[in-house]
């Protein structure tokens, strides 16, 4: 009876920590354990998933399969899905994993937030290779290839190097394959090399990568020739490559340099935003804005709650004196990397926090939730920026969330234009702008509202001022009341009324505290920012 892919699962060899996840694939003859020292280098705040892919290690190990790119990579995403593992995340690939990584992000792009590439073998046709160079390229291809073939195929021709290996050199293979059968993990070795690398379909695969990308490679990689990568850049022109130099920059770059591995994976990680204003002391309280005003403006109410809370205002990924990298989508996850990365520096890991947020903000405290629920003590939602579920954005005329939704984004547009036109340095602005656009976009636009609230199990405030018609409030009411612990209120005001009245904000956030009342009443409020000054510090 053949095998049912759809039956098999991994081990997870290794599965700890909390937060946004990390999942890697290891390169062939290994496990998942080779990420040992690159996670613990990495440190605390994710959830590190590093499995023994199919074939390898202590994972199922069939002889009737082909091994092949999408194989590994169904078998990948159920147990992934089997583990929990339902939100965005990075996925890191090196060498064989990276030719598996690149077809599991091609086949399910929705999955990933970020895709990393080390040393991951691939080869192209000459028509994507320079002119300049395309004979000596395309030997080089043609060579490298019949190389892994003739590994692949010795079993089947009996040669010298199955016979070393099954015989004189079996116990140092052993050690070094991690396996005690040499002839059953040679037919699988074969097929992985056969089937996964030597036809890895790189041209046909990266056009469906809507992640930001990246590939880093040993500038001593015999194996992955970093000169030919640029070829990749006119299949996708946002793929970022990386130059891994140094004396041990080969291609055993993860055993070698595991530090500097880490280093590269994180540097697209913001895992720390700029603190606008911290004060008080008690539990800690984070306050989160939203699109269109700054940081600053939860100031009246949050010095007001400072009396009995520790408070702080951040600026969110990509607005104010936060980080704001472009290789970045911007998408919900990465935004709450950020902000667990921020709530990590400034009260550990063993405190939950109440969120208060606005807009963009409110979403993102919600996914902070769905992501970590030990994180999160409660939630304050003002003008929670979530969708109904079932809205169809090309139906403004006849669907009042599609309306709404559209509005916003013009709205944002019609400010990120205005700043461009007053801008004296386009890149800089430019760098601010385009966070905002994509936060819209892939954090709020994009997310799926009932799938980020199943997910939160912390009690939830939903704020709706009575004239905000940018928030879905009734739909806010029927979740609430679907849930213990879960309210809906509307308050009378404007959409940003928490800012314009810190007194109508510290009695939604913390009605019974006389002290922070007392505080709010004497706080002047928030005036607003010019149009067009609403989005940047710089």
């Amino acid at each position: 009876m053949s095998t049912d892919i759809d039956t098999l699962r991994l081990n997870a060899r290794i599965d700890e920590g909390t937060g946004p996840a990390i999942v890697m694939l290891h390169g062939i003859n290994s496990d998942g354990g080779d990420w040992r020292t690159v996670i613990d280098t990495i440190g605390q705040g994710y959830r590190f998933v590093a499995f023994d892919l199919l074939g390898f290690g202590d994972s199922p190990k069939p002889l009737d399969i082909d091994y092949s790119a999408d194989e590994h990579a169904r078998v990948i995403e159920n147990t992934l899905l089997d583990l929990g593992v339902d939100e965005p995340f990075l996925l890191v690939g090196y060498s064989l994993g990276g030719d598996i990584a690149l077809r599991y992000a091609s086949t399910y792009p929705e999955r990933l937030r970020r895709l990393f590439l080390l040393d991951a073998p691939f080869y192209l046709p000459p028509e994507y290779l320079k002119l300049s160079s395309t004979g000596l390229r395309y030997l080089y291809e043609i060579v490298s290839q019949k190389l892994w073939g003739l590994l692949a195929t010795s079993k089947q021709k009996d040669n010298f190097l199955y016979k070393f290996a099954s015989g004189l050199g079996s116990k140092a293979l052993e050690d070094a394959f991690h396996a005690d059968d040499i002839p059953t993990h040679w037919e699988i070795m074969s097929k992985n090399l056969e089937n996964t690398v030597n036809k890895a379909t790189w041209v046909d695969d990266l056009p469906k990568l809507t992640m930001p990308v990246v590939h880093a490679i040993g500038v001593r990689d015999a194996i992955v020739k970093v000169g030919q990568a640029p070829a990749l850049q006119a299949i996708k022109p946002d793929l970022e490559i990386r130059r891994i130099g140094g004396l041990a920059a080969d291609h055993m770059t993860l055993w070698n340099m595991p530090e500097r591995v880490a280093e590269e994976i994180l540097r697209d990680e913001v895992r720390e935003l700029n603190v606008v204003w911290r004060g008080g002391q008690g539990e800690p309280m984070l306050f989160l804005h939203g699109l269109r005003d700054p940081a600053t403006a939860w100031l009246p109410a949050a010095e007001a709650l400072a009396a009995s809370y520790d408070v702080a205002v951040v600026d969110l990924l990509g607005f104010g004196d936060s980080p704001a990298p472009l290789s970045l989508h911007y998408s919900l996850s990465d935004h709450v990397a950020a902000v667990l990365g921020t709530v990590d520096a400034l009260w550990g890991q063993n405190r939950p926090v109440t969120m208060v947020g606005e807009g963009l903000g409110a979403t993102v405290a919600l996914g902070c939730a769905a992501t970590d629920g030990s994180r999160v003590a409660r939630i304050v939602a003002f003008s929670a920026g979530l969708l109904e579920p079932g809205t169809n954005l090309d139906s403004i005329a006849t669907d009042t969330s599609a309306a709404q939704a559209v509005a916003l984004r013009e709205m944002l547009q019609k400010l990120a234009d205005t700043h461009r036109s007053r801008s004296k340095s386009p890149e800089a602005i430019e760098a601010r702008v385009v966070p905002l656009l994509r936060s819209a976009d892939n954090a709020m636009l994009a997310t799926d509202s009932a799938a980020l609230l199943a997910h939160v199990e912390a009690p939830v405030l939903f704020v709706s001022p009575s004239d905000d018609d940018l928030t879905a409030a009734g739909y806010l009411a029927r979740v609430a009341a679907e849930h213990d612990g879960w309210e809906a209120v509307t308050v009378p005001g404007a959409r940003g009324l928490q800012y314009r009245d810190p007194v109508a904000a510290v009695r939604a956030i913390a009605p019974d505290d006389s002290a922070a009342l007392a505080r709010a009443e004497k706080a002047a409020p928030y005036a607003g920012a010019a149009e067009g000054d609403l989005l940047v510090s710089a």
